[in-house]
């Protein structure tokens, strides 16, 4: 997901590139074990900033960022590519982790 604190982006906000697992009743449960799951399955690169968690989000990845500057073509070009360039980095090792997970399921 393309991350930002700002609920309303304008110039100067900043995106994060992140992967993060929802779940709906995560109130009071412990993190770090479903993280510990979801490494042992997904060797996914070092993360390259913190991952922060919210709500029931639960960050597992962070990638690069990207500054707004313009809300305009330059904007489309940059959030584009840092999307393009966190799929390169990590769907692979994605792909790999949910053949590990069907084969545990089957």
């Amino acid at each position: 997901m393309l991350h930002c604190e700002n609920k309303n982006p304008d110039i100067g906000d900043i995106f994060t590139l992140r992967i993060a697992l929802w779940y709906y009743d995560f109130k009071g449960k412990d993190r770090s074990s479903l993280r510990e799951k979801v490494s042992s399955n997904f060797a996914f690169p070092n993360s390259l900033g913190t991952d922060r968690h919210w709500s029931e989000w639960i960050c597992i990845w962070t990638g690069n960022s990207y500054k707004l500057s313009d809300l305009g073509e330059k904007d489309v070009e940059g959030l584009t590519a840092l999307l393009t360039n966190g799929i390169k980095q990590t769907y692979d090792q994605y792909k790999l982790g949910l053949k590990k997970l069907a084969k545990l399921r089957l």
